[in-house]
């Protein structure tokens, strides 16, 4: 059986009230009997004089005790009643006085007010009168931007026969001010289901509104920073096996949270087969050993694309020192493993780039004397067919060498350029013919060349040698039959290039592609297939020097090269040059000068005595007298012992003590109409200066010939 609680209360509350006026009345029945029985009634026995004969007074008695009972109840009802009163007065002064604003509005247009608690006034700064009274109709300081939303929403909610709902909006207090308030409304409806008004409250919220941006602004620049960081936090709830991932985590994955199971066997089927024992390993190893977690894996996307991320995690053990969480990081390290094995690669090129060059330097001295002494041999003996003949193989023998050296510095980049503003499409259809014979009939090419003009700054021999070394290998590459197609474009390499394949550098390229149908090649090969001396050729079939120059080439015209290739797939090559803006220059024809020789003193500095006596030796035996100088110091000092017999100098580049350039400075303060010619051994870095103030230059080796025409040709008068 249950009770009333508050009856209850009521009872304890006036029980004392209850007991007084039981107590008053038995007072009062004793008063009156005592009266009777001393006063009236002496004689009387007690029990007469307690209970009165008269009918009368019996009923008086009895009418007074309730009436002193019920006044008892009644004062106490009233004071109860009106301590009450006094209550609900103090709590509708705090309520009023408070922050919640109390509307009551028709269901009509504009809303007016039929009642408004009078706090509007302190809150918005309007009077209730001017509200209630429709001199201020509700729907006038609502925002005018989410008027439109507000009244939208109250006609769904109210139709939809909702009995509340809750809006968030902005109104327009009296001195301007724009505050967020929220409202929550009652749909107050009749028995037919019709709205008679809405009433409820509104409070002002625009501080939390404030903190709520604030909170969701510092987590889109958190998300914001993780998706420039390419980097994602995770935290595992390893009790239950809940994995949270943050949303860059995600797009590192290639996944959205409905593909994802959000469990340590789904992260782990995203990691590459390859490396799942790995993973397993290190997080047991933190999870049991209290092993630092930081680990670097490969992970497998949805479309078959792999990445290379980074961890890094600790763990979070309960009082028994048990694992319980553990929250950690991800980052994708992709474009930077990219751009360490450019570094690494382009590191290990420079290296051996610069062993090229020095070898191809005192190479090239050797290549010197052996065809200068050879054509001085075959001038003194070249009426003997024998002899005619073996120096003829021996400087035939002698220009491959030199062939090679140019490969080599060209790889090492360190070959002087003749630069020239050149169109690549017209290049590109000036070697078509040439590639087609290189190749052969077997091997179909095709051409598509873009309409747009490709105006690059290049050395057009360098980059012709190039495309014959790409269509040999092409050719090697389809030993049968196939195709070769040579595309070219117009590409902007932006960030988004960059970023994706890891190389480049921002602007406009002139993109050659080279692309064959042939046995293609693995990872493995396409990660050497430009250092030098490697060929997967069989032995005595290629140098391994046709790709290594290619690579020297793009790289010394600031460009970039690429490799795209699947073993039976064949092989895509992708060039790209920067873009010039400006025109195309015109080809020079230039005519030889006949071979011939002089009466004038030569100055000969050249620090390599081999080189310096072969070369002496045909300058001899073409006229000339030859002073010979070790050095540049020496070259300085033998000039002022025979200035005014001096008519010309030879300087080698590099020399000790003083270089070439260094040395003809003096020369030219002493006597400032001196000739003279240089000759370098390999580095461009070398002759930077010399080719600056347009001063005639040979590269090594140098053809006896061609020495004695250049020599000519600057001395002048021997025409």
């Amino acid at each position: 059986m249950s009770s009333n609680p508050s009856k209850k209360g009521f009872i304890h509350q006036d029980y004392s009230i209850i007991v007084i006026g039981i107590l008053l009345s038995l007072f009062y029945w004793l008063s009156e009997s005592f009266m009777h029985i001393f006063i009236f009634h002496r004689s009387v026995g007690f029990t007469e004089g307690f209970l009165p004969h008269d009918p009368n007074e019996l009923w008086m008695r009895t009418l007074m005790t309730v009436t002193i009972i019920g006044f008892t109840f009644y004062t106490k009802a009233f004071i109860a009643r009106r301590r009450q009163v006094e209550a609900l007065e103090q709590e509708h002064r705090l309520f009023m006085q408070g922050p919640v604003i109390v509307f009551k509005w028709a269901p009509e247009e504009q809303w007016p007010v039929r009642y408004v608690s009078p706090n509007v006034m302190q809150e918005l700064g309007y009077q209730a009168s001017d509200l209630m009274s429709g001199k201020i109709l509700y729907a006038s300081i609502i925002y005018s931007e989410d008027l439109e939303r507000i009244a939208s929403e109250v006609k769904t909610y109210s139709e939809s026969g909702a009995d509340a709902f809750r809006q968030n909006y902005r109104v327009i207090k009296a001195d301007g001010e724009i505050r967020w308030v929220d409202d929550y409304t009652v749909v107050e409806r009749n028995d037919r289901g019709g709205i008679t008004h809405y009433y409820g409250y509104i409070l002002d919220i625009t501080d939390i509104k404030k903190e709520h941006e604030s909170l969701i602004k510092s987590e889109n620049s958190l998300a914001e920073a993780q998706q420039i960081a390419h980097i994602g936090n995770w935290d595992w709830d390893i009790v239950n096996n809940n994995l949270r991932w943050s949303d860059e985590i995600y797009r590192i994955f290639g996944l959205t949270p409905q593909d994802f199971g959000a469990t340590y066997e789904a992260f782990l089927s995203s990691v590459h087969p390859e490396d799942r024992e790995l993973v397993k390993n290190a997080v047991n190893k933190a999870l049991y050993n209290k092993k630092t977690y930081s680990i670097d894996h490969r992970i497998v996307l949805p479309d078959g694309a792999k990445r290379i991320v980074h961890e890094q995690a600790r763990v979070i053990y309960d009082r028994d020192d048990k694992p319980v969480r553990m929250i950690g990081t991800v980052q994708d390290i992709t474009q930077q493993r990219h751009l360490e094995e450019q570094l690494r690669h382009a590191q290990k090129m420079e290296a051996v780039g610069q062993l090229a060059g020095g070898i191809a330097h005192d190479f090239n001295n050797i290549l010197t004397g052996i065809l200068g002494y050879g054509h001085i041999l075959i001038t003194k003996k070249g009426e003997d067919e024998l002899v005619k003949n073996c120096v003829s193989q021996i400087i035939g023998q002698s220009q491959k060498a030199a062939e090679l050296t140019k490969d080599l510095l060209t790889f090492s980049r360190k070959q002087v350029m003749n630069l020239r503003h050149t169109d690549l499409n017209v290049l590109i259809k000036m070697t078509e013919k040439i590639l087609a014979r290189l190749i052969g009939e077997h091997i179909e090419i095709r051409t598509n060349l873009t309409d747009k003009d490709l105006i690059v700054t290049i050395d057009p021999a360098h980059i012709e040698h190039s495309l014959m070394n790409l269509a040999t290998n092409a050719r090697d590459a389809m030993p049968d039959r196939g195709t070769l197609t040579i595309s070219t474009g117009l590409v902007d390499l932006d960030n988004e290039f960059i970023n994706a394949y890891g190389y480049g550098e921002i602007g406009m390229y002139a993109l050659i592609s080279f692309a064959d149908t042939g046995i293609g090649m693995d990872d493995v090969t396409q990660k050497r297939i430009f250092e030098p001396f490697f060929t997967t050729k069989e032995a005595g079939k290629g140098t391994g020097l046709g790709l290594a120059m290619v690579y020297g080439i793009v790289k010394q015209h600031n460009g970039f090269i690429n490799v795209y290739s699947e073993p039976g797939r064949g092989t895509v090559f992708k060039i790209y040059l920067p873009i010039t803006e400006l025109a195309v220059e015109k080809n020079e024809t230039h005519i030889l000068i006949a071979q011939k020789g002089g009466t004038e003193i030569v100055l000969l500095a050249e620090d390599d005595a081999t080189m310096r006596k072969a070369i002496k030796i045909l300058l001899e035996e073409f006229g000339y007298r030859v002073i010979e100088a070790v050095n540049g110091e020496d070259a300085v000092n033998k000039f002022i012992e025979n200035k005014d017999r001096i008519q010309f100098a030879i300087f080698d580049t590099v020399m000790p003590k003083k270089s070439g350039m260094e040395a003809y400075k003096e020369i030219k303060k002493m006597k400032p109409d001196t000739k003279a010619l240089f000759m370098s051994g390999y580095t461009a870095d070398k002759t930077k200066d010399i080719l600056e103030q347009g001063l005639p230059l040979l590269s090594k080796p140098i053809a006896p010939d061609e020495l004695l025409r250049k020599m000519r040709e600057i001395i002048g008068g021997g025409d």
